[in-house]
C-alpha cells in the first residue's frame, strides 16, 4: 500500500523537491493516514508539509474533539497546524446552500487561502478509490456530461490525493496495522445526504448485481479521462478567443454560436468553472446553450444559474455573472500571524512594516481604506474577521467607544458591504482597522512610536 501511495506522488503528480504541501486533515481515517504517509516520505520526497483542519460546528463537541485530534497529531509528529471554526450551518443558510455545498465551498476556500498566504504549491486530500467510485455513480445520477463521468484526478490544479486509486480496505488494514488514532464522524452514517445515501443504500444494491461495481466504475472514469484529455486540448484552443475574463465575471463572445455544439458546451462549463470552482451539471448546461441560440432573436433576459450565477447579454457580450451573488461571510475568520497580503471577500488586504510616515496630515486626508498604526501596540498574532453584534470601536480622537453599526450607518456603508469589510482584531480582541472606518484610537501612532505598521484594503 505504501508502495502504491510513494509510487503515485512520484509518477502521477508533479511534486518535486523543495515543494511546500498543505495537508487537509478532518482527523478521519484517511486524513490521518495521509498526514502519517507524507510525513514519514517528506524527506524522501524532498518535500515541507504542514496541516489545516476546519472545525465545521455541524456536531458541536464532536467537532471540537476532531479539531483536538488533529492539533495533538501535528504536535506529536512536530507538524504546522493551521486551524478555522466556521459555522457552515449559518454561512450555508445565508446563502441558501445545501450543508454539502456550504462545507465543500467554504472548506477549499479556507484551504485556497492558506496556499496563497504561506506559499505552498499543492493541497493535498484523502479521496481513495470507494469516493472515486461514489463521485461517478453521483455524476451519473445527477446527470452529466463526459467532464462528470472522468471522476477525480489524482493530480489536477492545485490538488493531490495520493491515495485516489487506493481501496478503502487496504486503507483500514494499514491503520490498524500502525495503530494510528482517528475520529469517526457520525453524520457519515446518516442518509440524508445525497453522497451518503449513494453509500450506504445505493452501492450495496449494485454490488448484488455486481461485486466489482466499484472497480467498474472507477475503470470506466479512467477510460473517459483519457477520451476527455483529447477532446480539452480541442477546447483549449477555442478558450482565450471566445472567452474574456473579468473581476467576478466573463464575457462570452456571441460568435460561440457559430461553432459545434460540443465544442461550445465544453467552453461553456470551462467558463462556469473558472468563475464559481463548481461543476456546472449538464441540464444546466442544456439550458445556457438554449439562452445563447435564443440571444438571435433578441431576447435579453436573464438566466438563472447554480451558485448564483447569471447568464445575460449586454453590449460586451453574453455575460456569466457572480457579482449579483454577494457571499455572506459570518463567522469566517484567519489569524494574521505576520505582515503580508491577504485575500478576502476577493479583496487585498495588506499590512505592510514602514519606519516613517509618508506626510504629516494622515489623519486628516481621512483614507478610511488604509491606516498607520504603532507597531509594537499590538498583540501578535493578528485576527481578521467580520462584523460581530455589539461590535464597539475607538474612533481617531475620540477616547469614547462607539457602537460599528452607529459608525457604518454614519459612513453610509451598506448593510451588504458591511458583511463583507475584513476587521483587524488584536489578541486583546480590540478592533484595530476597520475598512471605511480607519483606525482604533487605542493603537494610533504617538511621539513614542518606532515601528509603524501600514493597513491597506484594495
Amino acid at each position: 500500500m505504501e508502495e502504491q501511495f510513494l509510487k503515485n506522488i512520484k509518477e502521477k503528480t508533479d511534486i518535486r523537491p523543495g515543494d511546500r504541501i498543505l495537508v487537509a486533515v478532518s482527523g478521519g481515517m484517511d486524513s490521518v493516514l495521509l498526514l502519517y504517509l507524507l510525513n514519514k516520505y517528506k524527506e524522501e520526497l524532498g518535500i515541507e508539509i504542514e496541516a489545516a483542519h476546519i472545525n465545521h460546528m455541524l456536531r458541536k463537541k464532536e467537532s471540537d474533539k476532531d479539531q483536538q485530534l488533529v492539533k495533538q497529531l501535528c504536535s506529536k509528529w512536530l507538524i504546522h497546524y493551521h486551524t478555522i471554526n466556521i459555522d457552515v450551518k449559518k454561512v450555508s443558510q445565508s446563502n441558501k446552500w445545501s450543508i454539502e455545498e456550504g462545507a465543500r465551498k467554504l472548506r477549499y476556500e479556507y484551504l485556497n487561502s492558506l496556499k496563497e498566504q504561506f506559499s505552498f504549491r499543492k493541497i493535498a486530500v484523502a479521496h481513495h478509490q470507494k469516493d472515486q467510485a461514489e463521485t461517478i455513480l453521483m455524476h451519473l445520477i445527477r446527470g452529466t456530461g463526459a467532464e462528470g463521468l472522468r471522476g477525480m484526478f489524482i493530480d489536477k490544479n492545485n490538488i493531490i490525493r495520493p491515495l485516489l486509486n487506493i481501496t478503502r480496505d487496504k486503507i483500514e488494514e494499514k491503520v490498524n496495522e500502525l495503530g494510528l488514532e482517528y475520529r469517526t464522524d457520525k453524520s457519515n452514517l446518516q442518509t440524508r445526504y445525497a453522497r451518503n445515501k449513494i453509500r450506504i443504500k445505493l452501492l450495496p444494491i449494485l454490488k448484488k448485481y455486481n461485486p466489482q461495481i466499484e472497480n467498474n466504475l472507477v475503470k470506466t472514469g479512467e477510460i473517459i479521462r483519457e477520451d476527455n484529455n483529447f477532446i480539452e486540448s480541442e477546447v483549449d484552443k477555442y478558450y482565450n478567443k471566445y472567452i474574456e475574463h473579468k473581476d467576478q465575471y466573463i464575457i462570452i463572445n456571441e460568435k460561440i454560436i457559430e461553432l459545434h455544439l460540443a465544442i461550445r458546451r465544453r467552453l461553456l462549463i470551462k467558463a462556469y468553472k473558472e468563475l464559481s470552482h463548481m461543476y456546472l451539471e449538464y441540464k444546466f448546461v442544456e439550458k445556457a446553450d438554449e439562452y445563447i441560440k435564443k440571444i438571435q432573436k433578441k431576447q435579453n433576459n436573464k438566466l438563472g444559474l447554480p451558485n448564483g450565477i447569471n447568464l445575460y447579454r449586454n453590449k460586451d457580450g453574453l455575460i456569466l455573472d457572480m457579482r449579483k451573488k454577494v457571499l455572506t461571510y459570518e463567522s469566517l475568520e484567519f489569524l494574521i500571524e505576520k505582515p503580508g497580503q491577504y485575500e478576502f471577500a476577493g479583496k487585498i488586504l495588506k499590512l505592510e512594516v514602514i519606519n516613517e510616515l509618508p506626510g504629516k496630515d494622515i489623519y486628516i486626508k481621512r483614507d478610511s481604506f488604509e491606516g498607520y498604526v504603532d507597531f509594537n501596540k499590538l498583540t501578535w498574532p493578528l485576527k481578521a474577521r467580520n462584523r460581530k453584534s455589539g461590535d464597539l470601536f475607538f474612533v481617531i480622537g475620540n477616547k469614547i467607544e462607539r457602537k460599528l453599526k452607529k459608525l457604518f450607518i454614519d459612513r453610509g456603508i451598506e448593510a451588504q458591504t458591511r458583511d463583507e469589510l475584513p476587521l483587524i482584531v488584536s489578541q486583546n480582541d480590540k478592533l484595530v482597522f476597520i475598512p471605511g472606518i480607519g483606525i482604533s484610537d487605542l493603537f494610533k501612532i504617538d511621539e513614542n512610536t518606532v515601528t509603524i505598521l501600514h493597513f491597506s484594503y484594495r
